[in-house]
């Protein structure tokens, strides 16, 4: 019973109390709890994963104490990516995602979106699923019933020094965010309406009020002579694309949601993260409840307290549904 007390408080291996955590203990509690293929498809929490390995659980038990355990917890919001997490591959939402959101708002759950995206572009998904918050641009803005409570942007001298080293560079296009419209010298990304982006040269531009430059580099080592972290700055990479994000060094996803769930007074070990990206990971650690969708990457299923099946298949909101309502 002691144990159970003890496991009834961890929300994932960094909770491990110090007996736990011990290199001979942690060895065979961290892969357990976060890389074992067959939890994962399982859908097996740290918490089930190690009570299994000690007390000798079967994996269904283990499966349904760490769902109980954890769902007693009051949830009072939830934060969702978009691309490659809530929504389609094709960009649309399903009506099931859409009902079983609209029953976590009748129930006075908070819902926000985090995603990577300008908030100008998120706009178009809040006509199905309305947010009460939106954190965009991966944390360099976040707002609250469309009011502004956050920006990020990136130091001016930043922008400055990361065009000129990049502009001549073949193979890199380069897109400013400016918050209600994007500058880019790609003409792809220029026709894409929703991201009210305008094609230029980049030749003349504006260092100032840009929370995000996007660069496209069609091989990443073309990004290597630009030393980002000594420019106050650091970079996202797209799961699966060549564009790579780069923002002023302290906008995250997590301390955007932090800023948002403290807008509402609700403490992050109330909220339940989804995610799938590198820019997620953060997020889904700090979160009271992780869950990373099956198709995310590695490392974001590693950081993440569960799995749930993929973005296609209305992962998110299957996993709300068994054990939120």
């Amino acid at each position: 019973m002691e144990l159970c007390g003890i496991l009834q408080t961890i929300h994932n291996v960094n909770d491990l109390p110090p007996l736990f955590s011990t290199p001979p203990l942690l060895s065979i509690f961290h892969p357990l709890c976060r890389t074992t293929p067959a939890a994962r498809l399982r859908g097996i929490s740290p918490k089930g994963a190690i009570l299994t390995a000690i007390a000798g659980f079967d994996v269904d038990n283990a499966k349904a104490f760490s769902y109980n355990t954890i769902m007693k917890k009051n949830i009072h919001m939830l934060v969702t990516d978009l691309d490659g997490t809530l929504l389609h591959s094709d960009k649309s939402i399903s009506d099931y995602t859409v009902s079983v959101f609209q029953r976590c708002r009748e129930k006075g759950i908070k819902i926000v979106f985090a995603t990577g995206r300008p908030e100008r572009t998120a706009v178009g998904f809040a006509q199905a699923i309305p947010p009460d918050g939106v954190v965009s641009n991966n944390g360099a803005g976040a707002s609250v019933d469309g009011q502004a409570i956050l920006r990020k942007d990136v130091p001016p001298a930043a922008v400055t020094a990361i065009m000129e080293q990049l502009l001549a560079v073949d193979g890199i296009k380069l897109s400013l965010d400016y918050g209600g419209y994007s500058l880019t010298n790609c003409e792809d990304h220029a026709g894409w309406g929703a991201w009210n982006a305008i094609f230029s040269d980049l030749t003349e531009y504006d260092p100032n009020g840009v929370p995000k430059i996007s660069i496209e580099a069609m091989e990443p080592s073309l990004l290597a002579g630009v030393n980002f972290e000594a420019l106050g700055c650091h970079v996202y990479a797209n799961q699966g694309e060549k564009w790579h994000m780069v923002q002023e060094k302290s906008a995250t996803k997590r301390s955007a949601v932090e800023a948002v769930a403290a807008h509402f007074g609700i403490a992050l070990s109330d909220v339940v993260a989804f995610g799938d990206d590198q820019n997620d990971i953060e997020m889904l650690r700090a979160c009271g409840t992780g869950v990373a969708v099956a198709n995310a990457i590695d490392e974001a299923k590693d950081a993440a307290d569960f799995v749930c099946g993929t973005n296609d298949d209305d992962g998110p909101a299957h996993w709300i549904e068994e054990n939120l309502l």
